[in-house]
């Protein structure tokens, strides 16, 4: 085995692996060109074995259940009292070129805003993504507000600004929580992401309670098509990998 059918082997074990990964996977042409040079060597067989294993694993995560308790186990939903919380509190997940927020964040945001017309809540808080681009920076506020102003009633809306980290949420909104005086809060938040950032929110000094968002990315509570099976492996890597990090930092 050469140097092409190396690049082909170490293309075929990236796009493998990126299926069952994170986003923050090396590049294809990373991939493809360490390939490459494997393939020239006597290390061609790691490109096997690595290969193997990609192949295998998303195979394994598409068309078995095992990944559904795992995925189930992050999921933390908090009965919701009949006494208001002072908040809800909807999480950012990602904001595009065009200032647009991500799907993901839409859920949330819509979750977040039909929870404050039922009456959990007397006001809704979001926090704020900005995103540098080639001619600038954009921010979220814009299109948040927007969705935010398709309610028919008129909602009090707080926001914090500048976060990048769920540990960054919970520090400015603890910020303008004591400010405010706000002790209690309804955390909203995607489904996989509930159980880290609602113990983030509990380790600064809040009562909260946790709130799944409703998921138009996959069927959380079902789990049985491949790709939703595969999205949610993903997310499970990345949580665990946050649970690691946020236990060892002392942040939950």
């Amino acid at each position: 085995m050469g140097a092409a059918a190396g690049l082909v082997l170490g293309t075929i074990g990236w796009l493998a692996f990126t299926v069952v990964a994170v986003d923050w996977m090396r590049p294809l042409p990373v991939a493809a060109l360490i390939g490459a040079v494997l393939g020239a060597t006597r290390w061609r067989r790691l490109l096997w074995i690595a290969a193997g294993i990609g192949t295998g694993l998303a195979f394994l995560v598409a068309y078995t259940p095992i990944v559904v308790t795992p995925a189930h186990h992050l999921v933390r939903a908090d009965p919701l009292g009949p006494q208001t919380a002072d908040a809800v509190v909807v999480l950012s997940a990602g904001l595009n070129e065009d200032a647009l927020i991500s799907g993901d964040g839409a859920d949330r945001l819509l979750t977040g805003i039909r929870l404050v017309g039922q009456g959990a809540a007397p006001r809704l808080v979001v926090t704020r993504l900005h995103r540098k681009v080639d001619r600038g920076e954009v921010a979220s506020e814009e299109d948040q507000r927007r969705l935010v102003e398709l309610a028919r009633d008129s909602i009090a809306l707080f926001s914090v600004d500048s976060v990048t980290t769920t540990r960054e949420e919970a520090l400015r909104f603890a910020v303008l929580a004591r400010r405010e005086g706000w002790t209690s809060v309804i955390l909203v938040t995607s489904p996989l992401h509930t159980s880290r950032a609602c113990t983030a929110f509990e380790k600064v000094g809040l009562r909260v309670t946790c709130v799944p968002s409703e998921s138009r990315e996959l069927a959380v509570r079902a789990l049985r098509d491949p790709r939703d099976r595969l999205a949610a492996f993903r997310h499970w890597v990345y949580e665990v990998a946050g649970h690691v990090k946020y236990r060892w930092k002392g942040w939950i």
